[in-house]
């Protein structure tokens, strides 16, 4: 029986990573199918049933925080890249919405042992890595990577406790 490769999958698998424009090329073909599963309002990635211990919207989050290992160094590297500019408009889409508590797709607050915090670490190297340059040039609004540590989840408890004033701490 002979065997059957999906078109996307041929694209990974017969990029010989060479060169820059070999490993760019990569991302987005990586990115590309995230992309048709991507909510509408950008915060979540739904890639199915999937087999997690943690709930649903933990298990979008994931999808969508992933992305931004490779996605956060090209668009510091190389914000303005065409090949890039509807998944950027998307992940910039997401991160505003789903660091907003007042979104539909709000990633929610997180809780002790929470994926959240995983994906946390993919999330934060987005602002130091990608946000100045899509700061400088226009694509991200200057206050949505501030509201990303103002919201619950890019905050601890223990942050939260630092904030109180001495009346207010436990």
């Amino acid at each position: 029986m002979p065997h059957f490769t999906p078109e996307p999958v041929k694209k990974i698998t017969s990029n010989p990573v060479s060169s820059r424009d070999d490993l760019v090329n990569l991302l987005h073909d990586l990115l590309i199918p995230l992309q048709a599963g991507q909510s509408d309002g950008g915060a979540r990635i739904r890639i199915g049933h999937t087999g997690t211990h943690f709930d649903q919207v933990a298990a979008e989050l994931e999808g969508y925080a992933r992305a931004l290992w490779g996605l956060a160094p090209m668009l510091a590297a190389d914000p303005e890249n065409p090949k890039f500019a509807g998944l950027r408009e998307a992940w910039v889409r997401g991160l505003d919405n789903g660091t907003n508590p007042e979104h539909d797709e709000y990633w929610g607050d997180h809780i002790d042992k929470d994926q959240r915090f995983v994906e946390m670490a993919a999330i934060v190297s987005l602002c130091p890595l990608a946000c100045p340059p899509m700061l400088m040039s226009g694509i991200l609004p200057f206050y949505r990577p501030r509201r990303l540590l103002e919201t619950p989840i890019g905050r601890s408890q223990e942050a939260d406790q630092s904030l109180a004033s001495p009346s207010q701490q436990v």
